[in-house]
């Protein structure tokens, strides 16, 4: 695809941008694997989705005791994590959505959290004013 063509307007132009973002998409997305949404809930729930192949979800998962603030899947999509208004953070398997595991030490609801580039650390905000870094092994 030849995104040097320079009528943006032309159907070339369109056709080949097209085709250089669908190439893009297919790079990144690799493995062949559907894909995946999670949804988090103030009914405490997430839902794993694979919305490109059906509008209902194919697995709810439980386990937060407060709603669910924010998720985040690692770089490589082989976690994600949920945040609570319960203070903890879960930590779930990116492909099945099974659980790994709850980390805890906050004294607040956490906010939010946010995954190191390399996949290898996980940080968390919360309403007790801190941060907090932990490791996440494979």
């Amino acid at each position: 695809a030849d995104l040097n063509v320079r009528d943006k307007k032309s159907s070339e132009w369109r056709e080949a941008a097209y085709k250089a973002s669908v190439a893009k998409y297919k790079a990144f997305k690799g493995s062949g694997e559907p894909e995946r949404l999670i949804s988090g809930s103030d009914d405490f729930t997430l839902l794993l989705w694979h919305p490109t192949e059906n509008k209902r979800p194919i697995k709810r998962l439980t386990g937060h005791q407060q709603a669910v603030n924010h998720l985040a899947f690692s770089p490589d999509s082989r976690f994600f994590a949920s945040a609570s208004f319960d203070k903890k953070i879960k930590l779930w398997n990116g492909r099945s959505g099974d659980f790994v595991a709850t980390l805890t030490g906050h004294v607040g609801a956490v906010y939010q959290v946010a995954w190191s580039s390399d996949g290898r650390y996980l940080v968390s905000a919360s309403k007790d004013s801190t941060a907090k870094l932990g490791g996440v092994s494979s």
